[in-house]
């Protein structure tokens, strides 16, 4: 794209934990350009950068000015064009966190502007001041902000409690270093690091600025998931289809891939079966806060909006009915979800242990101040895991590592035998794997691969048998596939099931010199009934 120049100067927001952190752009939630050069004809798809769902832009001409703004939607930012018709060389966007928010604003300044260029910031700034006290600007002002003489915009900083927080040279060329690219933070805004990097030159000539700014940034918010209708399900057609399936393809190719295809071809029948539906799941939401409240809050939101910008007295009638009515909602849901709690306490804590815990953590989180999440994770190469995937693989290496023991130097001691009975075969039969997808708890939530235990138990009498081909590979190849728990707990069943039996017919001739055999059993049976 000639003349597109995305990273002249740059601002990024980080959610950090401590101050030591360097500027990463894998944790970077905003980033703006100026002199973008684009022309109103470009196509936003072009312009996608990776880990930025949102861009807001005010394009020129191609052949000068423009400017861009990439930012996360985790921030929910929302641009306030009432603040650009006092500076139309700016654009502003407000960001939020679950705490609080903050106004950041991108500018270029021409090298002709006139002399009003300056009056016109600071009113903007004033306006901006009181829609919100954090405020971040960053843009190219064409004024070296390292002569003395240069003072303007430092002194409209110093009037709207606003300070430059880089103090290096942003443009170098043979014969001058200026800072011409400050980053103005108001001064109740905490940050742990600001400075400038390399750009590459055949696109701007400038060095790129950020800041590192420390924000609360609730990561978990709404999400969808699709969910299964059993109550409309059509298992008899299920199973049919099952039957009428060619499952031979899981003799071909790896185990693994065998799985794969196991587990695709299971879910694309059941589709056919089993209505879904695409539910939106709120993790923040209180209890008792339901779908009815909802759109009244909306109706409520949207009414509000309507009467501060009209500010008529029926507008402002309307919003307040409609304000009392969302009240009154809450207040009854409340009061019906802890009456509903306070008699299902005591039956559940003997009747369904599950349902009881279930209810305590909704409790928990109704009463808690904010739900906590892990920040991101600094992995040993300097690097930082942010999605909770990441995380989760992090967590994990970092405690197998320190539970690893060097005994390369350790001499074990004599292993002797308590019994010379071996298990050299383990035999696990068709009807074993239904009686294992008979017996499986349908309350079992699934797992990633959306298989449940309700679709496997309504289809125990035909999925058994791919199942069993894939299960018996596995045991005969003595290898665990890299397929969902699900599945293969099947063949696990079956084969606890099996040692457990060879056990057991040794149970009542354990005598005293035999110890540990009934042990052995006890640990066997327990896996068994917990698998």
């Amino acid at each position: 794209m000639p003349g597109f120049k995305p990273t002249a100067v740059t601002g990024k927001i980080y959610r950090v934990s401590e101050s030591n952190h360097s500027a990463k752009d894998d944790s970077c939630f905003v980033k703006r350009g100026g002199e973008t050069h684009l022309s109103f004809d470009v196509d936003d798809d072009i312009l996608n950068i990776d880990g930025f769902d949102t861009v807001f832009r005010k394009d020129k001409s191609a052949h000068s000015g423009g400017l861009l703004m990439y930012t996360s939607s985790s921030l929910r930012p929302k641009r306030l064009l009432e603040l650009e018709g006092f500076l139309p060389e700016s654009m502003w966007i407000n960001v939020k966190d679950h705490k609080k928010s903050f106004l950041i604003c991108t500018l270029y300044r021409p090298p002709n502007s006139l002399v009003d260029f300056w009056d016109r910031i600071n009113t903007c700034l004033e306006k901006a001041a009181e829609i919100n006290s954090n405020i971040i600007m960053v843009g190219d002002v064409n004024e070296d902000q390292l002569n003395a003489a240069n003072h303007k915009f430092r002194d409209i900083l110093t009037l709207n409690n606003m300070n430059n927080i880089i103090n290096e040279p942003t443009r170098v060329t043979s014969h001058s270093s200026t800072l011409i690219d400050p980053i103005a933070i108001t001064k109740d805004i905490h940050y742990f690091d600001a400075g400038t990097f390399e750009t590459d030159r055949d696109i701007s000539d400038h060095f790129g600025t950020y800041v590192h700014i420390k924000i609360d940034l609730q990561l978990n918010s709404s999400y969808k998931r699709q969910v299964w209708n059993y109550k409309n399900a059509n298992f008899e057609l299920f199973n049919t289809l099952i039957s009428n399936t060619d499952w031979s393809f899981l003799n071909h190719g790896s185990l693994d891939n065998a799985a794969d295809s196991f587990v695709e071809r299971y879910i694309d029948l059941a589709k056919l079966c089993i209505p879904t539906s695409l539910v939106t799941v709120r993790p923040n939401d209180k209890p008792w806060y339901t779908s009815e409240i909802r759109k009244p809050s909306r109706q409520r939101d949207r009414q509000k909006r309507i009467a501060i910008n009209s500010n008529k007295v029926s507008d402002w009638k309307i919003y307040k009915n409609l304000r009392n009515k969302v009240n009154n909602m809450k207040k009854y849901a409340k009061e019906q979800f802890y009456n509903s709690i306070e008699f299902s306490l005591n039956d559940l804590s003997s009747s369904n242990p599950r349902q009881y815990w279930k209810l305590v953590k909704t409790l928990m989180k109704e009463n808690s101040v904010k739900s906590e999440i892990i920040p991101p994770l600094l992995n040993n190469d300097n690097t930082y895991s942010t999605s909770e995937y990441d995380k989760t693989n992090t967590l994990n290496d970092f405690f197998v590592a320190v539970s690893n023991v060097d005994d390369s130097n350790t001499d074990l001691p004599d292993f002797r035998l308590k019994t010379d009975s071996t298990l050299d075969n383990l035999v696990i039969t068709e009807q074993e794997v239904i009686d294992v997808l008979s017996n499986l708890m349908v309350n079992k939530a699934s797992g990633p691969d959306q298989i449940s235990h309700r679709m496997l138990k309504g289809t125990a009498s035909t999925i058994y048998k791919p199942l069993y081909v894939v299960e018996l590979d596995c045991y005969l190849h003595v290898h665990q596939p890299s397929i969902e728990e699900r599945v293969t707990k099947v063949v696990c069943s079956a084969v606890w099931d099996d040692v457990a039996h060879r056990v057991a017919s040794r149970r009542n001739s354990c005598g005293a010199e035999e110890r540990g055999c009934r042990d052995v059993y006890e640990a066997v049976d327990d896996a068994v009934q917990h698998n």
